[in-house]
């Protein structure tokens, strides 16, 4: 990976792909194939031998037995007994520290120039005040957005309802 000039965009950019020089983006849109598990036209991510896409990769390839809970699922984490969900990760191995809203030693969601915040304190007081707010699309509230559809905000509420449908 060295700096350069895209051949395809034209754009200065880091380029992964040599002959010709390439940024990620024109590479990825070049470099299209069908996948051989979705059977979709995508970016191919790893070819097992056959092409696959990143999207089936970790869905359905990437997956192992966790070593404490048992389920198959993706591995967030590999300790030396062995593979570990996320769920797992995040009870027994995400690293824990003061929190500098609460002041009790928990897992850390974010790292502030200010120091660690933990989940509880992130969802209910740091995230409140720092994103930015809009009015639901569905609900008419206003609400932190969870997903935009089509340049309308949806709040977490009722995306979680449209998910469940």
């Amino acid at each position: 990976m060295k700096g350069g000039k895209c051949s395809f965009c034209g754009k200065r950019k880091v380029l992964y792909h040599n002959n010709p020089p390439l940024c990620l983006a024109c590479k990825r849109k070049l470099f299209l194939e069908k996948c051989s598990i979705c059977q979709k036209i995508k970016p191919i991510f790893t070819r097992l031998p056959a092409p696959v896409c990143q999207s089936c990769y970790y869905s359905k390839i990437a997956q192992e037995k966790c070593i404490i809970c048992g389920k198959i699922a993706r591995v967030a984490y590999r300790s030396k007994e062995g593979p570990v969900c996320d769920s797992c990760y995040q009870k027994y191995f995400a690293p824990r520290a003061l929190c500098i809203i609460c002041k009790k030693e928990k897992r850390v969601a974010l790292r502030t120039s200010e120091g660690p915040i933990c989940h509880s304190c992130y969802y209910r007081e740091y995230r409140k005040k720092k994103q930015p707010k809009y009015i639901c699309s569905m609900c008419q509230k206003l609400k932190i957005v969870a997903k935009w559809n089509g340049g309308n905000p949806i709040c977490y509420s009722c995306y979680k309802r449209l998910r469940k449908t």
